[in-house]
């Protein structure tokens, strides 16, 4: 489970960098697996595969999930008003979520909502547990009648 936990966490860096810098995400992903995951001076285990598919996988799913993000927010926010982080982590949940079934909800959410508290305050990781669970509900019950 830390293996998945440690590569989360990167993943939520890398995609922070690919919203900030609006670099190429394969060219970011490469750094990160080169420079991070292999090397990595505290000797953390990561799935390298695990990593390409969240970080790939948002860069190419992300106006479906951008969409859902939008549809939680209040009135004149949207999602490109959102701090970088809080952004970086919704999208991998909502993309978990999404595709990864065979995790169940609750490890999704919780998983990022402890790595939103690496770098957020609880106003932060309440908002992304309130997105995040709400998108789940959303995305089982469109599964039922879907």
């Amino acid at each position: 489970m830390l293996v998945k936990t440690n590569t989360r966490l990167v993943a939520v860096q890398a995609v922070f960098q690919f919203f900030f810098s609006k670099n190429n995400i394969q060219t970011i992903a490469d750094e990160f697996i080169k420079y991070r995951l292999v090397n990595d001076k505290e000797k953390k285990k990561y799935d390298k595969n695990f990593f390409s598919l969240l970080v790939n996988g948002v860069s190419r799913d992300y106006n479906p999930i951008k969409n859902l993000i939008d549809s939680k927010l209040k009135d004149r926010w949207s999602v490109d008003r959102m701090d970088q982080t809080t952004r970086a982590i919704i999208s991998l949940g909502i993309f978990e979520l999404m595709n990864f079934k065979q995790t169940p909800v609750k490890v999704i959410i919780d998983e990022y909502v402890s790595i939103g508290c690496l770098f957020l305050d609880s106003t932060n990781t309440g908002f992304i547990n309130g997105v995040l669970d709400s998108v789940a509900k959303d995305l089982k019950r469109n599964k039922k009648t879907g």
